[in-house]
């Protein structure tokens, strides 16, 4: 008698959650298709949306230069955000220059008044 309780709720449970779906081909390359990666709007939606709104969290260029000038310790500190344990620090900064120079792994960006 337990066997049958046994065999009768494992149905009833296959049944409610089933192991595997059956999607008919077309179906399933056609949701394929649908859910393929489209950069261009992915980047206008981020670049439009979530970085826009970050930039107010962005440092001036002009104020970070002259930061890491006086100490640059403290900049890292108070204006740097850091990965991890990593011994690199990366700014977050907003500002308008004119790029002078590109390289293979380089971009050289002169900000007005030097």
């Amino acid at each position: 008698m337990p066997w049958i309780i046994g065999i009768i709720t494992v149905g009833v449970l296959v049944m409610f959650v089933p192991l595997f779906h059956v999607v008919p081909l077309k179906a399933a390359r056609q949701q394929t298709a649908d859910a393929a990666f489209n950069a261009t709007a992915y980047v206008e939606t981020f670049w439009t949306g979530a970085l826009l709104q970050a930039t107010t969290e962005a440092v001036d260029a002009t104020e970070l230069l002259t930061a890491l000038k006086t100490d640059r310790n403290a900049t890292a500190t108070r204006l740097g955000h850091r990965l991890g344990l990593s011994g690199h620090t990366s700014y977050f900064v907003s500002g308008r220059g004119e790029i002078t120079s590109i390289t293979d792994d380089t971009v050289v960006v002169t900000l007005p008044g030097g």
